[in-house]
């Protein structure tokens, strides 16, 4: 019996839907607000980087140590974007981009067991598309 009620639910479920036309949904505001939506979207456009924050995994003056570490990060933690750069003499693992100190603090906080000189950083030219 409950395989009956189960068969009609989702027969009758099928044939309800939340939206019954297909045309697109026309809403109508002041010219103002059209203005101001218009002004955030071409500022928005125009930006290609904003300041943010990494991590700062490994900074080291040993090219191969650097290399390393960067393979340990991605065999560790795949879904974490990390990369390199030359601050000569010097190498860094950076990791990540936050919008807030406190995003990256949380994540420095999950790595920390495998990295213990990990801690987030300040920079100022992310690509607004790397955002997490």
């Amino acid at each position: 019996m409950r395989f009956v009620y189960f068969i009609l639910v989702l027969f009758f479920s099928h044939l309800l839907s939340a939206q019954t036309s297909s045309e697109p949904t026309n809403i109508k505001c002041d010219k103002k607000v059209e203005n101001l939506f218009k002004t955030f979207v071409t500022n928005n456009k125009a930006k290609e980087f904003e300041s943010g924050y990494r991590i700062q995994v490994v900074y080291t003056p040993d090219r191969t140590e650097m290399e390393y570490q960067l393979n340990k990060f991605n065999n560790l933690y795949p879904f974490l974007k990390a990369d390199w750069q030359s601050d000569r003499p010097y190498y860094k693992v950076l990791v990540g981009a936050f919008k807030t100190e406190l995003e990256a603090t949380r994540i420095v906080n999950l790595i920390k067991k495998d990295f213990p000189a990990a801690v987030p950083t300040v920079d100022h030219k992310i690509k607004i598309t790397e955002f997490l």
